[in-house]
């Protein structure tokens, strides 16, 4: 008769070799919209038994979007108080922010440090939105290259621009 630490033993093998087969499998069932999808239209997770979460990225991406939109008043008072608490860090955070951005698009800051220079001194006047006619507008440019140049929107029009050309 086999011991039960022999069972046990024969198990967990079996239990092992039941994951080792799922975590080199191509596809995978989404927990929320129940869809058989490619393991690459899951995010990875190190915790998780095949690597992947259990919801694929678009299940995920509606669950973080409407998780946000109902946690705003809380994330938003978090933060400004995080913000009040902790000033040096904050101006910090903006250097390197900004250093960061300096170093990985220089024409990008230039251009928009040109504008900004042209609009201080006179040279160029904020124009309302090219589509809705509101103010206050951004600078929107189409060429770094060319500073002075851009299309005037505002803040709802030129995210709903960036948003359309942004690759997917």
């Amino acid at each position: 008769m086999e011991s039960w630490g022999n069972v046990k033993t024969a198990l967990k093998k079996m239990w092992l070799k039941g994951r080792a087969g799922r975590r080199h499998s191509t596809m995978k069932r989404c927990k929320k919209c129940g869809g058989v999808k490619p393991l690459t239209e899951f995010y990875r997770h190190p915790t998780c038994g095949d690597g992947r979460l259990g919801a694929c990225k678009e299940c995920r991406l509606k669950y973080t979007a409407e998780w946000y939109q109902k946690n705003k008043p809380e994330r938003d008072s978090y933060r400004k108080s995080y913000y009040d608490a902790n000033p040096v860090k904050q101006r910090q955070w903006g250097r390197t922010a900004r250093r960061n951005l300096y170093r990985k698009a220089p024409q990008k800051v230039l251009a928009r440090n040109a504008l900004s220079a042209a609009k201080r001194t006179g040279r160029i006047r904020e124009r309302p939105c090219e589509i809705c006619g509101a103010l206050p507008t951004d600078g929107h440019h189409e060429d770094y290259s060319k500073p002075l140049e851009v299309r005037w929107l505002c803040q709802k029009h030129h995210k709903q621009l960036h948003k359309e050309r942004k690759p997917v």
